[in-house]
């Protein structure tokens, strides 16, 4: 007896062991093809149809059924392989298989799982037994479009702004529920306090807040009814911020409706609102749009894989290195791009890069940039999500145009760098983000004696390193 359940025992510690394993599965720098953001976190799949995640992960993100406080670096969501498309919340996470089935697992403080209550979910749970086609993940919202071609949604509108599009007002709803009749919906999109959604036949509809006219309604009254947004039959997407909203037409020309206020959120040069969308420039070559859905920062990729950002700059999440609190016009950000967000993070944003690595940008707390950092500083340029903690020896730059090396890490009295060109520039932080020390046309050999022990962050080139100061 005392055999066979101790074979019982060692057997449930082997499953165990197998499934942490699974869950946490090898991270690899490179296969990235989709990525979304949340408030402090991220996801993005992989062309084998995995799914990672990291950053604040106390709402069981990572799908392992306990929640942690940070995920320092992209780790695989259970093993499944078949993830198609995945959209982030403020806390929560739908995904879309190849199967069409759809799951959402997180925080549900709003009842944004649409499992009739408000308990947190750390396993991805499947919703229903129909199959599904699109989804949108809004802050305390989920909306979903099934194979058949209704829409349906579930979450909070606390302030009754009617983006929830159900013909009347309410504060929300805690399980998915039909909205309208209509059963020719495509695409789905939920900003702020507005939501958008595309038919099968091109046009445009939204429902929600209109305060700036960021519905393009020509009006500044807000709806709970999904309403036809103009006579055009040609929109191909469309994402929505705090008070503005872009789109793109099936001929990749840009447009934009609702506030370009103080920090000229629509591209344009001066303060102004519109109540109905306007072409922004004439490039007919834009590809995808995103913004950060709770405040005025806006991204726009183009065919030619060239990305650029605009609006709100706070702690650098516009990656043009800089922190000025205005990124205006819309400014390229360095490298060759095949993907951004629909929705972007609170103060950080992510995309992805032709050679499909992941890049991060913005202030780095909670690990939320995806690369072992978590030390709240701002990275105002695109850095490389890593795989592991980063090594306390020698730290090698992973772009082969600019390879530099800093050694030794730790580090007594100084530290000596190498590199493949020429450095105009050494700045260090501390971990606090207060610049300590700047070193122009620096020699290889740094001299640290006067700084106080602890971990600081040295900048070289576009490179960003952790160094420990013994």
């Amino acid at each position: 007896m005392f055999y066979r359940q101790k074979l019982i025992s060692n057997f449930i510690i082997i499953v165990v062991i197998v499934f942490n394993l699974n869950v946490h599965a090898q991270c690899t720098l490179t296969g990235y093809s989709k990525v979304t953001q949340g408030q402090n976190f991220s996801a993005a799949i992989k062309n084998d149809g995995s799914l990672w995640v990291w950053g604040i992960g106390v709402n069981g993100i990572d799908g392992s059924g306990v929640g942690t406080n940070s995920i320092p670096h992209p780790v695989k969501v259970g093993t499944d392989n078949d993830w198609q498309d995945v959209s982030a919340g403020n806390s929560h996470i739908v995904a879309l298989k190849t199967d069409g089935s759809v799951w959402v697992w997180g925080g549900n403080y709003y009842g944004q799982i649409g499992m009739g209550n408000v308990n947190t979910v750390y396993v991805p749970t499947k919703v229903g037994t129909s199959t599904y086609k699109a989804i949108s993940a809004g802050f305390g919202q989920t909306f979903i479009i099934k194979t058949d071609g209704t829409l349906w949604v579930t979450g909070e509108d606390s302030t009754q702004s009617g983006l929830l599009g159900l013909g009347y007002s309410t504060t929300g709803v805690s399980a998915f529920t039909k909205v309208g009749s209509d059963n020719d919906w495509k695409s789905v999109s939920v900003g702020a306090q507005q939501t958008f959604a595309i038919k099968t036949d091109g046009t445009l509809w939204g429902a929600g807040s209109n305060t700036a006219g960021q519905l393009g309604l020509g009006t500044l009254t807000k709806t709970n009814s999904f309403i036809q947004v103009g006579t055009q039959n040609d929109w191909r997407e469309v994402v929505s911020g705090d008070v503005h909203s872009l789109a793109i037409k099936n001929d990749g020309t840009l447009w934009g409706c609702g506030a370009n206020n103080y920090y000229r959120q629509l591209g344009m040069p001066t303060f102004f609102y519109a109540g109905e969308f306007f072409q922004i420039g004439n490039d007919s070559n834009w590809k995808k749009v995103g913004v950060s859905i709770r405040n005025n920062t806006s991204f726009a990729l183009k065919t030619d894989k060239t990305l650029w950002g605009f609006g709100e700059n706070d702690y650098g999440k516009v990656g043009v290195n800089s922190i000025s609190a205005v990124v205006s016009p819309p400014t390229q950000i360095p490298g060759s791009w095949i993907d951004i967000p629909y929705n972007f993070g609170l103060r950080h944003s992510c995309a992805i890069k032709d050679d499909t690595t992941l890049w991060s940008w913005g202030i780095d707390e909670y690990f939320v940039l995806g690369n072992d950092d978590g030390i709240k500083l701002y990275k105002a340029i695109p850095t490389n999500t890593t795989c592991s903690n980063n090594p306390l020896s020698t730290i090698e730059s992973k772009n082969e145009n600019e390879k530099y090396s800093i050694y030794p890490n730790p580090a007594y009295d100084f530290i000596e760098f190498k590199s493949a060109k020429k450095v105009s520039e050494v700045v260090i932080f501390d971990a606090t983000g207060k610049l300590v020390k700047k070193i122009s046309k620096p020699r290889e050999k740094i001299d640290i004696r006067d700084l106080l022990p602890g971990i600081y962050m040295v900048n070289i080139g576009e490179n960003v390193y952790k160094v420990i100061k013994k």
